[in-house]
């Protein structure tokens, strides 16, 4: 069964891409987990709903032996079945305040703007994800979020922001110094030595974000 908290850490969310993980995901995930990272989202936009249902399942049971925590992206159903800890919610998903009703564990919320992140944490949202920060090839047809929006909307709102959009090693510093607090990605993760990329991102972001 799903362990309810609200101290779970999600200063780096890694989002699982077929793209660059190919279908042996969890093997990906692992070597991300076996770095530090502590929250991972199941994204996948072309596989059938039975096969994302099982693939949530393994990398639930994954997560839980690393200390870890599973996201599912845009279906709070297969969280529920899959008793994963949380789902992540689009501007074009279900409304936030309904999956609220029904899932117990931690809701996402892409926003890009204050109103879209004010709405969202008084409907029931227990973190944004702010974005995009840098064009990416996940998400190449999203403006650039200006830094006057990113302190507008820590200023409106409690829950934690999570950056989103073209973050790696390179860029992560000039990320958290916007005053984040956290990020989210997924080329800058899993390209390369998944295991080194998530080590020095764990050191990286740790250095701006208090335990």
């Amino acid at each position: 069964m799903l362990n309810i908290s609200r101290n779970w850490d999600i200063k780096i969310i890694g989002i699982t891409d077929r793209k660059y993980l190919g279908e042996n995901i969890e093997k990906g995930v692992e070597l991300a987990l076996k770095g530090g990272i502590k929250a991972i989202q199941y994204r996948e936009k072309e596989m059938d709903d039975r096969y994302k249902y099982k693939k949530a399942l393994v990398l639930r049971e994954l997560c839980d032996n690393y200390g870890a925590i599973l996201i599912v992206n845009d279906r709070p159903d297969i969280a529920i079945l899959s008793h994963s800890h949380g789902v992540h919610l689009g501007q074009s998903d279900l409304p936030v305040d309904k999956v609220r009703g029904i899932f117990q564990g931690l809701i996402g919320v892409s926003v890009g703007n204050k109103k879209e992140a004010e709405e969202a944490e008084v409907k029931g949202a227990d973190y944004l994800g702010l974005g995009a920060f840098y064009h990416s090839n996940t998400k190449q047809d999203i403006a650039e979020v200006e830094d006057k929006v990113v302190k507008e909307i820590k200023k409106s709102v409690k829950i934690p922001v999570i950056a989103i959009g073209g973050i790696n090693i390179s860029n992560v510093r000039a990320v958290m110094k916007k005053g984040v607090d956290g990020i989210a990605l997924s080329e800058g993760l899993f390209t390369g030595d998944i295991f080194v990329n998530a080590s020095r991102l764990v050191d990286l972001v740790n250095k701006y974000v208090s335990h």
